[in-house]
């Protein structure tokens, strides 16, 4: 694959300034003076992926780069070292190989890093983003890849969380990895723990553990793969909403619907992705089901998929080298998929030659690829299949695994295609069994799926026949004990033959009778068995229709489905589909009577928004009425709600999808009128606040002429006012009147008289006599006052000066 000037790999957008200023950014940096970066790949939130090349080895790697914003954080920087490190313990063809990790300075800022295998031919993903979707049997190889990987994985109680069609992910070398064992489940732990934050194309392989927030497990990365493996054959992952909520909500307690595009694969994928965990396939079992599942199917055709060589293309590359493209060799010569493979893997087919003048493109070109059919590979490490119910590490799980059917073989040189009674996928790495001599016996043993630490494993959707060739044993040099060690017998006589010929002819004959009559009586007292079609979704009387034939004693029973909202319509049979039932059997459909009932929550107290959101997962309307004021519930949430049409409906009643529900918002308290405290106790006062839900401040007191001591002298707010419940009054309580004593004038001129008496707080009245003159005496309304006497501030003093 070439590298553009920009540095993006063929096909970018250059219409995206963002991803080529990055691109620009990184081109040529080389990360741990080791990782010299060539191609921007993809930029997301939490990762920046880049092709680079390792220069100590020369090797195409691929490399992600963890933003800074995360790979500052020291917390972050442990379990990422743990996780690496857990996840480089896992040594398996069909797992990404972690080369290496840690962390260095780019861009000024300090980022985390993880070494992976180059994987040059694209994702699942890539294939559906091209319209390419996949026949069951194709899907059925692909599982089988998955299943080891997740299985192997799984019995090291590491768990991936986030399985989508783009971490299923081939190689140049045709053979399937799943990515990102760990390091999805480390980014993404911050968005699951509000799951309705999760990115919808993560959530639409999500389990409904985890759309309850539940901790998840091995069976989680079954539920996902069974979705992708329903996706790539009907271009439809079940339960996708328009969001993230509505898509993990729809899954919770529901049964998956199968198509019957599925075929053989419908039982198998539904009982994959189950609600309950606890009745669904572990991947090892998941595995050998899609084993049997193969005997059904026809040969796949190749997968289309797009292979690239690793920037050039390097024709002394070692058949070890995992990482980009395999330059296998032909003839005795053999490669391995892994340096450390115990057994060299079966060469793959030679390259068609090019014709004269076709030119073969240099970046990237679309090839009908063989299909990837399992080369040597660590076995499911899986119980017996007759324990179907064990779990990874339940007693007798290491014991030798059941051997898949096989099919009777066929001469040497014959056709080895599959018939339509018995299909295989025949593997494209295989090497045909060298012809026996005719007289060479030859013994057939069915190739076991697994065994014990080796890595045989099944080729395409069903097991093929080894056959090994056994030589006579030799009798040692000069030995002619066959034909010299004893005497020819003298032949019987002629009568006694004849007679013998004829006891056995006789005892032919009746053996052929009895074998007739045998066969007659068998086709005429067996029972037929038919295999049970696929009925979900149809009408009851295309559902009886289909059957019709079959003699089955048909039996109806209803209940409600979201699945199978139409009434009438057939939710499931028992048989399930693709097994098989005798007639005169009893055969059930279960039919629709509508989608189910939802439980009305009960919203009082609720925000808006929570509100919207229950009502949004339960499938029901939402509207407003107007606002109303409520002591107890706070602006904006819900005070009280009706069903639109059944107001007698309260919470806890059942009612259908598209109910309408009306809320009734709170405007919070209603206002309050501040009442007049004037004249009143500050206890008469504290008292008439409290029952408004208002509260009390009081402020210095003052003295009053008109207010008796100790009561309300004023307010504030005024009386009449509308503040909200809560709201402090503010209060000013009398000190009474403000007495004050009366002066000593005798001697004094009419001046220092005056200023004396304004000094103690009076006001000088009327001055009778001259002012030129001393004090002769002072009189408060006619009444003469003497010195020492009290009186209220401010009164007036009519003063007498000779």
């Amino acid at each position: 694959m070439g590298i553009d000037d920009d540095g993006l790999r063929p096909g970018s957008s250059p219409a995206d300034p963002a991803r080529r200023r990055v691109s620009r950014t990184l081109v040529g940096v080389v990360v741990a003076n080791r990782y010299r970066i060539e191609r921007l790949v993809s930029a997301g939130a939490y990762t920046v992926v880049v092709d680079a090349v390792d220069i100590q080895v020369e090797r195409p790697v691929t490399l992600k780069l963890i933003r800074p914003e995360i790979s500052e954080l020291p917390e972050f920087q442990r379990r990422f070292d743990q996780v690496m490190r857990s996840m480089s313990t896992l040594s398996h063809l069909n797992i990404s190989a972690i080369y290496d990790w840690g962390e260095d300075r780019v861009g000024g800022r300090t980022t985390m890093f993880a070494v992976v295998e180059y994987l040059g031919a694209g994702s699942l993903r890539d294939l559906f983003d091209r319209g390419r979707y996949l026949s069951p049997s194709q899907a059925l190889v692909i599982g089988l890849e998955a299943c080891r990987a997740l299985d192997h994985a799984h019995r090291r109680s590491l768990v991936h969380g986030e399985l989508t069609p783009s971490k299923l992910v081939y190689g140049d070398d045709r053979r399937l990895r799943v990515i990102d064992f760990g390091l999805a489940r480390l980014l993404g732990a911050s968005s699951w723990r509000e799951p309705a934050t999760v990115e919808t194309h993560v959530a639409r392989y999500a389990s409904p553990e985890q759309a309850l927030g539940q901790p998840i497990d091995g069976k989680t990365d079954v539920y996902a793969l069974g979705l992708t493996l329903i996706e790539a054959v009907t271009g439809t992952v079940p339960f996708s909403g328009d969001s993230t909520v509505s898509t993990l909500s729809a899954r919770v307690g529901k049964l998956t619907p199968v198509s019957a595009d599925l075929g053989a694969l419908a039982s198998v994928l539904e009982r994959a992705a189950r609600p309950d965990r606890g009745q669904r396939w572990s991947a090892a079992e998941f595995g050998r089901a899609l084993v049997r599942a193969a005997e059904k199917l026809p040969r796949p055709e190749p997968l289309p998929l797009v292979t690239s060589s690793a920037f050039t293309h390097e024709p002394t590359r070692r058949p070890t080298d995992p990482t980009g493209d395999m330059n296998r060799p032909s003839g005795d010569e053999s490669s391995a998929s892994e340096p450390d493979d115990p057994e060299p893997a079966v060469p793959s087919a030679p390259p068609a030659e090019t014709p004269p003048g076709d030119e073969r493109p240099t970046e990237s070109h679309e090839v009908v690829a063989p299909v990837p059919l399992p080369t040597p590979a660590p076995p499911l490490e899986s119980e017996p299949e007759s324990e179907p119910e064990s779990e990874p590490g339940e007693e007798g799980a290491d014991r030798e695994p059941s051997v898949p059917p096989t099919f009777p073989p066929q001469a040497p040189g014959a056709d080895q295609r599959p018939t339509e009674a018995h299909a295989v996928v025949a593997s494209q790495d295989a090497l045909p069994p060298p012809a026996a001599p005719a007289d060479t016996p030859t013994v057939r043993r069915p190739v076991p799926l697994l065994h014990d630490g080796g890595h045989d494993v099944t080729r395409g959707a069903a097991a093929h026949l080894a056959e090994t060739q056994v030589a006579p044993t030799p009798m040692g040099p000069g030995s002619t004990a066959p034909y010299d060690a004893v005497a020819p017998a003298e032949p019987p006589s002629a009568s006694p033959q004849r007679r013998l010929w004829l006891k056995a002819l006789v005892a032919f004959v009746l053996l052929v009778v009895l074998a007739a009559l045998g066969l007659v009586g068998y086709l005429l007292l067996r029972t037929e068995r038919h295999e049970v079609p696929q009925l979900a979704g149809v009408t009851e009387a295309k559902a009886v229709s289909a059957v019709e034939n079959f003699d089955w004693d048909v039996q109806t029973r209803f209940e409600r489905s979201d699945e199978e909202p139409d009434a009438g319509d057939v939710i499931r049979t028992s048989p399930a589909p693709g097994d098989q039932l005798a007639e005169g059997e009893p055969f059930f459909l279960v039919l629709s009577e509508g989608p189910e009932f939802r439980t009305l929550p009960q919203l009082r107290g609720a925000g808006a928004g929570a509100a919207r959101e229950q009502l949004e997962v339960l499938r029901l309307e939402a509207s407003t009425a107007d606002r109303v004021y409520d002591e107890e519930i706070p602006p904006g949430a819900v005070v009280s709600w009706v069903v639109v049409g059944d107001e007698a409906k309260r919470a806890g009643d059942g009612v259908l999808p598209g109910t309408e529900i009306e809320l009734t918002l709170s405007r919070g308290p209603e206002p309050r009128s501040v009442p007049d405290l004037r004249t009143l106790s500050l206890a008469q006062a504290t008292g008439q606040l409290d029952e408004l839900g208002l509260r009390l401040d009081q402020a210095e007191s003052q003295f009053s002429n008109i207010i008796e001591k100790d009561l309300i002298l004023r307010q504030r707010p005024r009386a009449g006012a509308e503040v909200e419940r809560g709201a402090v009054v503010t209060v000013r309580v009398s000190k009474g009147p403000d007495f004050v004593v009366f002066p000593e004038l005798d001697g004094l001129n009419f001046r220092q008289a005056v200023r004396a008496l304004e000094r103690a707080g009076y006001v000088r009245g009327d001055v009778l006599g001259s002012t030129q003159g001393l004090f002769e005496g002072a009189r408060i309304n006619g009444v003469s006052v003497d010195t020492g006497e009290q009186f209220v501030r401010g009164t007036r003093v009519d003063l007498v000066f000779l």
